[in-house]
């Protein structure tokens, strides 16, 4: 079945499920959404601005020159903190009950978080920040099968919009892995090692997106082949860091 045949069926069976089993906002109660412009505009807990790794402060795009040396992208963003209830009920909803319809809500939410941060920022990055492609982290075909969509994917697609910047597909994943969540920092390393590929010349400039990172092992081995297809600076974006 071709993508746009798989959006129709899922738009019908939307449908379907909103005449039997209206949307209720996930937090106060109100018909009609998962999550009302009322607590949209509730303050959510900020991810510190500390560095990813040691946890030192005063640091821009979330790793300090040390640790920066560790990883293959260049610097790190995240729109919240996972401890924070409304994140962390808005990304287990969407993720493991496949609400879609919360794709809008929270990719508006780390692009206006990293619109935050262009018009602080000094970052060298930030000067060729329109000439950077969206990229999202792939899911296996198995779990992307079972879920009916990439939600890292979808927020992308949303932050490329945003930004009226390209979006590439390219990067994909070789094979199925044990779920990221309940292993080791270690063992979240050798799980994910080997697990992508890219086709052709990655793009000099690349924003690469997931929802959520704990230890960074995901998309560092995704940044890890976009450098050797090409790719100069790398930026990750997440909803939330775990």
């Amino acid at each position: 079945m071709s993508g746009g045949a798989k959006n129709i069926v899922y738009n019908i069976k939307q449908c379907f499920f909103d005449i039997i089993f209206p949307k209720y906002c996930l937090f106060c109660g109100q018909e009609g959404t998962d999550w009302c412009s009322t607590c949209q505009a509730k303050e959510i807990l900020a991810w510190d601005k500390v560095c990813f790794k040691c946890h030192q402060t005063d640091v821009e795009l979330g790793l300090c020159d040390q640790c920066r040396e560790l990883y293959f992208f260049d610097g790190l963003i995240c729109a919240a903190s996972y401890e924070d209830k409304i994140i962390s009920t808005l990304i287990q909803t969407y993720k493991y009950r496949f609400v879609k319809d919360l794709t809008l809500p929270l990719g508006r939410l780390i692009a206006k978080n990293l619109e935050k941060e262009l018009l602080n920022s000094k970052a060298i990055f930030f000067s060729y920040f329109f000439k950077s492609v969206v990229m999202a982290v792939p899911l296996s075909k198995r779990r992307q099968n079972w879920r009916g969509f990439n939600q890292a994917e979808e927020i992308a697609k949303v932050v490329a919009n945003y930004f009226k910047l390209s979006y590439d597909n390219n990067l994909k994943r070789l094979k199925h892995c044990q779920a990221q969540a309940k292993l080791t920092e270690q063992e979240r390393l050798t799980n994910i090692t080997g697990s992508f590929s890219f086709t052709g010349t990655a793009p000099e400039k690349v924003i690469l997106i997931d929802d959520v990172i704990t230890t960074g092992a995901t998309v560092n081995e995704c940044a890890k082949v976009l450098r050797a297809a090409g790719a100069e600076e790398i930026l990750v974006l997440a909803c939330a860091k775990g």
